[in-house]
């Protein structure tokens, strides 16, 4: 910022070894950037009782890259606990933390996604989308279960990998590859193949109707795709994106509706900017796309900005209120000032289009810069991620921090060592615990670095309180009963057991580890029917190959091929070895009973 602030002529008298007032951070990642300065603030609010966290605000160039992680670290202390600071996080996109907007952003992408398993599952999460299907939540598991048991990876159908040239791959481990064989499994159970399609057994019962549903969101997603990928004027591209809200998601929840409300809100403002400019030429999806979720993801000021909490928000115009205390996270080099991607139809990217008095995103970052510098009326706390977090090399600051810290050197000869801190890789490093080093307020990490006697008092538990005004519920005292154990970690240890996830793959297999070889060879000597006769060892092995190559459990192409052959060729010497001790020992061991 030397432009913004010339040096003057005669240096400054350096100020007093205990001013404090600018302090920069260097740590190792984003995490540790907030648990940092969780820390400093809690120092700030020891030394000096007036400060208060309202007084506070934390600016960063993107709150979402720091959303997880100020939850993570302010929220992991209760209201009874001195360290419990309150916060506000302003500026959150809904864009991008609305499970039907994220749902609806895939959505119109559809022509160019590869329609994992994992996507596709995230889509069955949202809420208004499962409801317009006839899913529920509690059949989410299930339906995971099959669709990982059913052998899908990525893509709808052929066609589809087709367009993303593809084709070669065919079916296999396609969505609807999954589908046919849930539905045939549900039509004749584990019987016999229909033509390349082996069916899926594990499909039945009450539950037999979310292979229906599935097969209709599947039939929904290849109808879309098709259609998603023409051209059209804005006015078509009106109709469709109404028919494609209608389609996939049901609006019966408030949050939901209110949000398809503000949809259609911002579609119709921009197809009457379209009118009003006399625009009718066809656009891609991109321009839909871009132009329709740009107007719900647009900043506004009408929110709640300054809270009862430290407020954390992302550095905009119009932010330089006076505070006592400006902390700037995320100083990182390449991070701000802040890169704009380019749209493919934004002529002022084109070379030769920029014009002078054009907005410049770089320079509009470096007056907010100086805007949260006069803000800071007794603090200013800067940090950035320094150091590499897998081998430790440092990494360079912003280039306005850079400069700032040129111009604090070169204005008031100032040793920047004195007022720069290096903080460790972990919040549990033996720095924060040493005479002199580091300052933390975790104080669960020092029984790791304990001895003795002190270390185990450091381990015991302290008694339990309730929180004021706690009222057991029903709900609450059956957890208990049900399961103490995990009631005593859940509330006493804050350790959360998560329920089981089935976590399907996203990829085709390529190749098999051991223990994966060994459940394919096992399903091939499986004894589970009639016993061949040693001439038909060969046969019978090739046939229950084949079998998995349409289960999907074998690699496409021409690879699928060759370990079908390797394991058939494997097994043979195996399979006839075992029958012919079979043969020699026909009758089966007597059970010994104690």
């Amino acid at each position: 910022m030397r432009d913004l602030l010339p040096l003057n002529e005669h240096p400054q008298e350096p100020p007093a070894p205990d001013d404090h007032s600018i302090a920069f951070h260097v740590t190792h990642s984003t995490q540790r950037e907030v648990e940092v300065l969780h820390d400093q603030l809690l120092s700030w609010f020891a030394a000096d009782p007036s400060l208060r966290p309202r007084d506070i605000v934390v600016m960063v160039p993107d709150i979402d890259t720091f959303s997880a992680a100020i939850h993570a670290v302010f929220d992991q202390h209760r209201k009874n606990d001195p360290r419990h600071i309150p916060f506000q996080i302003g500026d959150t996109r809904d864009r991008s933390v609305n499970p039907l907007l994220v749902a609806l952003e895939w959505l119109l992408r559809l022509p160019q996604q590869r329609c994992r398993q994992s996507e596709v599952r995230d889509l069955l999460d949202v809420p208004a989308l499962a409801a317009r299907f006839g899913i529920h939540d509690d059949d989410l598991h299930t339906l995971g279960q099959w669709i990982d048991g059913a052998g899908v990876r990525w893509g709808l159908d052929g066609e589809h990998r087709a367009g993303l040239g593809l084709g070669a791959a065919g079916e296999q481990n396609a969505r609807i590859f999954g589908v046919r064989r849930m539905l045939l499994g549900y039509a004749s159970g584990a019987g016999a193949r229909f033509g390349d399609i082996e069916p899926y057994g594990e499909v039945g019962g009450l539950d037999a109707a979310l292979a229906g549903s599935l097969a209709q969101l599947v039939e929904c997603l290849l109808a879309w795709r098709a259609r998603l990928a023409e051209a059209r004027t804005p006015a078509e591209w009106g109709v469709e994106a109404r028919s494609l809200l209608a389609a996939f998601f049901d609006g019966r929840e408030e949050g939901d509706r209110l949000t398809l409300a503000q949809l259609n809100e911002a579609l119709q403002c921009w197809l009457e900017m379209t009118e009003s400019g006399g625009f009718d030429e066809p656009v891609p999806l991109a321009v839909l796309r871009e132009a329709w979720l740009s107007q719900i993801d647009q900043p506004t000021l009408n929110h709640q900005f300054v809270s009862g909490g430290v407020t954390f928000c992302t550095l905009m115009p119009m932010r330089a209120v006076p505070f006592r205390a400006v902390c700037l996270l995320g100083m990182n080099d390449g991070d701000f000032p802040r890169r704009t991607p380019q749209a493919d139809f934004d002529l002022l990217a084109l070379p030769g289009m920029s014009r002078p008095g054009d907005r410049s995103r770089r320079d509009d970052d470096r007056y907010l810069m100086l805007e949260a510098l006069l803000a800071a009326r007794d603090r200013l706390y800067v940090s950035w991620v320094g150091r590499n977090v897998r081998d430790n090399s440092e990494q360079p600051a912003s280039v306005l921090v850079a400069q700032l810290r040129d111009y604090l050197r070169a204005g008031w000869k100032l040793d920047l060592s004195t007022i720069t801190t290096e903080h460790a890789l972990q919040p549990f490093s033996r720095r924060y615990f040493e005479q002199g080093g580091l300052r933390t307020y975790a104080r669960e990490w020092r029984a790791a670095h304990g001895q003795g006697e002190r270390a185990r008092e450091a381990d015991a538990l302290p008694p339990y309180e309730l929180e004021p005004g706690y009222r057991l519920t029903l709900a609450e005292l059956a957890s208990f009963m049900k399961q103490p154990a995990r009631y005593f970690f859940r509330r006493r240890l804050a350790v959360m057991f998560n329920e089981t996830e089935v976590i399907g793959e996203d990829e085709e297999p390529f190749a098999f580890d051991g223990l994966e070889r060994y459940g394919l060879e096992d399903s091939l000597l499986d004894d589970g029917g009639v016993i061949e006769e040693l001439d038909a060892v060969r046969q019978v092995l090739q046939a229950r190959a084949e079998r998995l190559a349409r289960e999907g459990a074998l690699p496409i192409g021409l690879i699928g091929q060759h370990w079908q052959e390797q394991l058939v060729k494997d097994l043979v010497p195996v399979r006839e070895a075992w029958l012919r001790l079979c043969a020699d020992f026909p009758d089966a061991a007597p059970k010994l009973v104690p």
